[in-house]
């Protein structure tokens, strides 16, 4: 998913990968639950592909290494490997990579998701559970 976040990017002629990227990635992987979460609320490629157009590029490809995503997207992946750990799990699954993105509502795809009426706060409490983070009581 990552390596495919970086093509993503890369293809597009842009010069760093963030979570618009990311989410791209896991929409296309449509057998991961995370996946199949981000579709049952009609969150869809096209979508993704338009905003992610929107932020320009280079106009020529280009081949993108780990060391070229953004900060906030480092700061996901950080927090997904947290959240893997969490859930007494080696590595980390794109679950946990859209939990840390639905956990940030700074991030890029956090803001893009809540555009498109993904209510952040439900959303990660429910992707905490399906990809088995300790899920603490609604307050």
């Amino acid at each position: 998913m990552l390596n495919q976040a970086l093509a993503i990017a890369g293809d597009m002629g842009q010069t760093q990968a963030g979570t618009g990227h990311i989410l791209l990635a896991i929409l296309r992987g449509d057998s991961s639950p995370a996946a199949r979460f981000l579709q049952a609320r009609r969150i869809a490629e096209p979508q993704v592909m338009q905003r992610l157009a929107a932020l320009g590029g280079m106009n020529e490809c280009s081949h993108l290494s780990p060391r070229d995503f953004l900060p906030e997207a480092c700061k996901a992946l950080d927090f997904a490997v947290m959240g893997a750990h969490a859930a007494r799990m080696k590595e980390a699954q794109p679950e946990h990579v859209l939990c840390a993105i639905l956990e940030d509502p700074g991030c890029t795809a956090s803001r893009w998701l809540a555009e498109w009426g993904v209510e952040l706060g439900a959303a990660a409490r429910e992707c905490r559970q399906l990809s088995g983070q300790l899920v603490l009581p609604f307050q």
